[in-house]
């Protein structure tokens, strides 16, 4: 599990496969801003982060040990498409480890 660090006083592990997708996301995007949605914990449980990200946002990322990292091009696109209909993101990517607040 990595870190997502939104400015001073938000952490939130997030599995690293996760934090890949929104890396790889960020580093394509010029100055646009989109709604970054969190859930903590299990879905069903309804504890969800809401962030806004874009050129001037805090937000730091950071791997824990996974070495064997892969960009799946359908993710990309739906989280591409997201961003430029307006909508927001979501992680952590289905299948992966629940978030937590730490």
């Amino acid at each position: 599990m990595g870190r997502l660090i939104y400015g001073s006083n938000i952490t939130v592990e997030v599995d690293d496969q996760s934090l890949f997708h929104l890396d790889a996301l960020l580093s394509g995007l010029n100055r646009v801003t989109f709604q970054l949605h969190v859930i903590l914990g299990e879905a069903r449980d309804g504890n969800l982060l809401s962030l806004s990200v874009g050129d001037s946002a805090p937000l730091a990322l950071e791997y824990g040990n996974s070495a064997d990292l892969q960009l799946s091009v359908e993710v990309m696109e739906h989280m591409s498409n997201q961003v430029e209909t307006g909508g927001f993101v979501t992680l952590p990517l289905a299948g992966a480890a629940p978030a937590r607040r730490s």
